[in-house]
């Protein structure tokens, strides 16, 4: 069985949904567990951390990438430096790029302690998590903006693991879940 969507859709190619089918195989109970929502919250917030942990998770895979070429003997290219790490532009953009990825770890981190603390939350805390969500996804993406520009176009060949972790991050990062101008449109609406 193929499943046509995944297997045309860019950043989904990763995921196995095209070539793996599980059919009539039996989960042992001990193996399942039951999905708990927070009654008060719903279940966008916690769905959205579920889409955003590969997200997060792709950004920092691509650093692994970049960091390996600033310890490796590669020069920037039309520079008169021998090694990326003498560039202090290309310092700066790592440091940036590095800065974005951490803020969207902590980011869904924190609304992840807050949906497990299992307090009330309002309508307009439900917003304000799913806005905390979008903004983790849009640091992630500019930090693979600023690691494509190190890298440069040599970043986007078919068999580099960079252009698949901007690939799976770019159609991932922009999950229904993770759409900034929706979760803009529901905070504005709960706040008033």
């Amino acid at each position: 069985m193929i499943d046509v969507l995944a297997a045309d859709m860019a950043g989904m190619r990763g995921t196995g949904s095209h070539t793996v089918v599980a059919d009539g195989v039996l989960v042992p109970a001990e193996r399942v567990g039951a999905l708990r929502l927070p009654p008060d919250l719903g279940s966008a917030q916690l769905f959205g951390i579920c889409a955003l942990a590969p997200v997060v998770g792709a950004t920092f895979g691509a650093l692994d990438v970049v960091n390996a070429m600033f310890a490796s003997d590669r020069k920037p290219y039309m520079t008169s430096y021998s090694r990326m790490g003498e560039s202090p532009g290309a310092r700066q953009w790592l440091a940036a790029a590095t800065t974005l990825a951490q803020r969207a770890e902590r980011t869904m981190l924190a609304v992840a302690a807050e949906v497990d603390a299992g307090t009330d939350l309002t309508a307009r805390d439900g917003s304000r998590l799913h806005l905390n969500l979008t903004e983790a996804a849009c640091d992630c993406r500019a930090a693979l903006d600023r690691m494509l520009d190190l890298h440069g176009a040599s970043g986007f060949r078919a068999s580099s693991p960079l252009q698949r972790f901007w690939r799976d991050m770019s159609v991932a990062g922009r999950h229904p879940l993770l759409n900034p101008y929706l979760a803009m449109e529901g905070y504005g609406n709960a706040l008033v």
